[in-house]
């Protein structure tokens, strides 16, 4: 349910296909718990089908760089760490809180 209280519902639309197009997702919010219950909420969206890429809830700030694979992957980043984030242009970022 935090997701549908933190996030609107045109987000969540685009969320959903975005990760239905195996796009690269990153989530953003201040708390650790919001981000990490938003991410996994997120995933239970897809039900019956499940995410086979890449997947980390909280990803630590000396993981950063990772944002810029090329590959499909679903992060999530606590706001204080994301001005150091350099995204690219395929990314999406939806900020919870």
């Amino acid at each position: 349910v935090p997701l549908l209280t933190t996030v609107s519902s045109e987000n969540i639309l685009a969320l959903f296909a975005h990760l239905l197009n195996e796009r690269r997702v990153i989530f953003c919010a201040s708390s650790l718990s919001v981000l990490s219950t938003g991410v996994q909420s997120t995933l239970a969206l897809l039900y019956p089908f499940s995410w086979q890429h890449v997947l980390v809830p909280v990803l630590p700030e000396a993981l950063l760089s990772f944002c810029c694979a090329p590959m499909p992957f679903v992060v999530g980043v606590l706001s204080q760490q994301l001005q150091l984030l350099q995204l690219s242009t395929t990314a999406e970022v939806l900020p919870a809180v």
